[in-house]
């Protein structure tokens, strides 16, 4: 919001998000001032609330003008605030649709971001999406790994690296539809039927504050560790949910760097190789953190109370239990533990040399 307008006049609705009828883009102001707001608080943190008592709108409205504009400066990093004439509902839903369909919802961005693309389009693309009416033209013309869906490139990926990512050679891996809200993904047995690893794949969010949902998954996967000794979770891609999660696992535990390591973090790339953040990783990152260059401060994972009485007292509750941070004393790629148990597995008498070089070729990315 720029210096001067009101922002306290949002509709319910939006106004005519048609071709050549105007709607209220001053969101995008009221976005760009959340923003500045929060870097001047510094360490401080400001709850939504707060923030939107300052601006001058309801917390659910601004919580959808963060999504909307977290959005659009992810996918647009370089946008200019008169490239934005839609609303935010139109970015929300063209979040949703490029979660399932990235092609499709980037033909759609400039048309959206012109307000040229109506609401119910949008809406009627996510349903067809939902019911499986519609493939992206990728889809429909494969030509290599990279174009598959994610889960199809985990099957793909899981079929064929004999499972040493998670020590379970010649072990089984089993595929899990989602259930309750979780993630789909494979628990993956030890050739002796034990569980070994429960891995839980994850899409992108819709642009939803990414220490949130770093923090619901977390959560998940505290309730999920009666299921196998390590929990993996494999992300789409890099992302700034990953990198917050990274340093959860820090502050609450779980890290490959800690005492209990349960807790393993990866992207799939395009080129298929499963990237492993270990200890080299959070060695780097905890030398961050250190020096204040975190994404998370402790604040953050404190709630605050105050007294309804009118009285002056409050409160703090830290959300779990805060591990001190101390530099972290193994650094090793997870390429090493890789190459331990290719060695171990051709020592054992258990392949071939020319199974183990393709399992050298899969797992080392050789």
């Amino acid at each position: 919001m720029l210096a001067g307008q009101p922002v306290n006049s949002f509709p319910s609705k939006q106004n005519g998000v048609g071709m050549g009828r105007k709607v209220d883009t001053t969101w995008y102001g009221t976005y760009l001032e959340a923003i500045a707001f929060e870097n001047l608080s510094g360490d401080k943190s400001v709850g939504t609330p707060e923030l939107a008592d300052h601006l001058g709108v309801k917390p659910k409205t601004l919580a959808r003008i963060r999504s909307a504009g977290r959005f659009i400066h992810e996918v647009l990093p370089g946008v200019k605030p008169e490239q934005i004439q839609c609303g935010y509902a139109s970015l929300e839903l063209l979040s949703k649709l490029w979660g399932a369909d990235p092609s499709g919802a980037q033909s759609r961005l400039e048309s959206v971001l012109a307000n040229r693309t109506k609401l119910p389009e949008l809406e009627e693309a996510i349903r067809r999406l939902k019911l499986g009416e519609n493939k992206s033209s990728t889809e429909s013309n494969l030509v290599g790994p990279s174009q598959l869906g994610f889960m199809a490139r985990m099957d793909v990926w899981i079929a064929s690296s004999d499972l040493v990512h998670f020590d379970s050679y010649r072990g089984t891996a089993f595929r899990l539809k989602p259930c309750l809200g979780s993630c789909p993904g494979y628990l993956i047995n030890t050739e002796n039927g034990q569980p070994s690893a429960l891995v839980l794949c994850k899409q992108g969010s819709g642009w939803r504050d990414p220490a949130g949902v770093a923090r619901e998954l977390y959560e998940h996967a505290i309730a999920r560790r009666h299921t196998a000794p390590a929990i993996w979770y494999v992300f789409e891609k890099d992302s700034a949910v990953l990198q917050h999660l990274a340093e959860l696992s820090i502050w609450w535990g779980g890290s490959p760097t800690s005492d209990d390591p349960w807790l393993l973090l990866a992207y799939l790339t395009e080129s298929g190789k499963l990237e492993v953040l270990f200890e080299e990783y959070f060695y780097n990152l905890i030398g961050s953190m250190t020096k204040g260059e975190g994404a998370l401060r402790p604040n953050d994972l404190i709630a605050t109370g105050e007294a309804m009485d009118g009285s002056k007292a409050c409160i703090t509750i830290p959300l779990r239990n805060i591990q001190p941070i101390s530099a972290a004393t193994k650094h090793r790629p997870y390429s090493e533990v890789l190459r331990e148990r290719l060695l171990a597995i051709a020592g054992q008498g258990h392949a071939t040399s020319d199974q183990i070089d393709r399992l050298a070729a899969i797992d080392l990315g050789l």
